[in-house]
């Protein structure tokens, strides 16, 4: 953690295997989340634009997105998100 230069944000990702890591090392995360309604229940704002990532900050949300497994949670959601006009994150958005 010393060796982090201050003008590089680092952002960790919760869902992984070390994110006991997370408190303990006083880290902004990034959660992934399957809606904008799950999203404001956890008190996050969602990053459609990369600048919660790379501005200093509070942790924050980025919607469900990529290649998830069919018939899985994550891929129900995804299609929902689709259905209502989403479109991913992409140099488009």
């Amino acid at each position: 953690m010393e060796n982090i230069p201050p003008n590089f944000e680092l952002n960790a990702s919760i869902g992984g295997k070390y994110d006991n890591l997370i408190k303990t090392n006083n880290l902004k995360s990034v959660e992934v989340v399957h809606s904008k309604l799950e999203a404001e229940q956890k008190g996050l704002e969602i990053d459609d634009d990369d600048s919660h990532a790379y501005k200093r900050g509070p942790n924050f949300a980025q919607l469900i997105h990529g290649t998830q497994p069919a018939g899985s949670e994550a891929s129900k959601a995804l299609t929902v998100l689709k259905l209502s006009g989403w479109t991913g994150y992409t140099a488009n958005t």
